[in-house]
């Protein structure tokens, strides 16, 4: 007997974006060592040591990013933040070219869902489906 089991659908980010957060995670460091070395601590030294930083977050950031479409609610994590709303309190989605992915509250706020390097619109039309489909098993 076949069990079925409760499908979801991960978005996670890109390979793409992941290596283009990389290279300045990796080039801050060394930028910061580099100045550190030839003029002690500097201007120069301090403003690379909080690049590094910056981008060592932004790095992690698109390690963990993703939006996760589960049986009976959405799960987005993002910023190092996993935020979970139940199907029931979603209305509907929409995109915008540059502004990204959007979904409607029954409150009527909105949720914007962070960029994964996803086609805006193909996620747009995934989550739309969900929507629909989650709404018809009610």
């Amino acid at each position: 007997m076949a069990t079925e089991r409760a499908s979801s659908k991960i978005f996670r980010t890109r390979p793409w974006l992941k290596g283009l957060a990389l290279v300045p995670a990796l080039g801050a460091p060394i930028a910061a060592a580099y100045f550190r070395y030839t003029d002690g601590v500097s201007t120069r030294f301090i403003v690379s040591t909080l690049v590094a930083a910056t981008a060592a977050y932004a790095f992690a950031n698109t390690l963990y990013a993703s939006v996760q479409l589960l049986e009976d609610s959405l799960v987005v994590t993002s910023g190092l933040r996993k935020r979970r709303y139940a199907r029931s309190e979603l209305e509907s989605v929409t995109w915008e070219a540059g502004s990204g992915v959007a979904i409607r509250t029954t409150a009527g706020s909105w949720l914007k869902l962070p960029e994964l390097g996803h086609n805006s619109q193909a996620l747009a039309n995934s989550v739309r489906a969900w929507l629909k489909r989650t709404a018809a098993a009610k």
